[in-house]
């Protein structure tokens, strides 16, 4: 929330009123996925969580993809010559994507 700096402010009251009892996390970044504590706070509580999670947006209609296929499928065509670099950059180093890239 960046609470602490000065730049954002708490929780709006109604909010705070449903959730105050949970923690609240200070972060600097913008994107809360970026922040370690947040991601924490929020992951799954087991392996069978989960993939249960990932049943629910599927009865829902969801349709689960692999990060590559969506990066192939944003790309779409080689013939896209202009976003090639990015999507080979993306692919090649973007959090594991590359199975192929040692760690």
């Amino acid at each position: 929330m960046n609470v602490q700096s000065g730049r954002n402010r708490p929780p709006i009251p109604e909010i705070q009123a449903v959730l105050g009892h949970l923690p609240t996390y200070d972060r600097t970044t913008i994107n809360s996925w970026e922040d370690v504590e947040f991601r924490q706070a929020v992951g799954g509580t087991s392996r069978a969580a989960h993939e249960a999670a990932l049943r629910r947006i599927e009865q829902a209609g969801g349709r689960l993809i692999s990060k590559t296929q969506l990066y192939c499928e944003l790309q779409r065509d080689w013939s896209r010559e202009k976003t090639v670099p990015g999507f080979m950059y993306i692919f090649q180093n973007a959090d594991g994507s590359n199975p192929e890239k040692p760690s």
